[in-house]
């Protein structure tokens, strides 16, 4: 079942130990995040489903890491943060049979050393980030399910996608809880990357 659910910044910063000296800039953030954490170990779910924007990734398809474990690490300030997840193979299973009879676009991804022998999946920063507030640091460590959506993918096709988790999720007997993994806020500057769009400042204000 769904036992919960929610959408969480990736910023490396907010971990403590990659706060570059300067624990003050995101600490409200941080608060949010450690407020997240202790409402998800609460909840006791055996699997966290993480959607990640900077995942491996495709243009048209939603990438679903099929790994044994999944391992991601971070640098900053001088200091390295990592983890190891085991991933919910059977659970990538029943949605990827979901997602074929639906005629949803996926790729099941697999990642293999120089030897060709399977590897951890890797876990991005949009992973890893609000994973170790949601789970890195339990007494017991949930297994993890990854996905990466494509930016070109139709709303439609995304909200579809979305249902079909949800459905998955509430016929399993497991306690399962969905993180989005999402920058609210990038259109800061017209000369930036992303532009600029006025509806950052509003999630600034918050």
């Amino acid at each position: 079942m769904l036992v919960w659910a929610c959408i969480a910044p990736h910023g490396g910063e907010v971990i403590p130990e990659l706060a570059q000296s300067d624990l003050g800039r995101m600490q409200v953030t941080r608060t949010g995040m450690e407020l997240l954490g202790e409402r998800c170990l609460k909840a006791q779910p055996d699997t966290i489903i993480v959607m990640t924007p900077h995942g491996i990734y495709d243009e048209s398809l939603v990438t679903i890491g099929h790994a044994g474990t999944a391992f991601g690490e971070l640098d900053g300030d001088g200091s390295h943060v990592e983890a190891e997840f085991v991933c919910n193979t059977d659970l990538v299973t029943r949605i990827a049979a979901q997602c074929k009879e639906l005629k949803l676009p996926i790729c099941l991804v697999q990642s293999h050393d120089e030897n060709n022998q399977p590897a951890p999946f890797p876990l991005d920063w949009g992973c890893l980030v609000p994973l170790w507030f949601m789970g890195a640091n339990w007494d017991v460590k949930p297994k993890v399910v990854v996905m990466c959506p494509g930016r070109q993918i139709p709303r439609g096709e995304l909200v579809n996608f979305g249902r079909m988790i949800a459905e998955v999720c509430e016929a399993s007997s497991e306690r399962i809880a969905f993180i989005c993994s999402a920058d609210l806020g990038h259109g800061h500057d017209a000369d930036g990357p992303y532009g600029f769009t006025p509806v950052s400042a509003e999630f600034d204000a918050v």
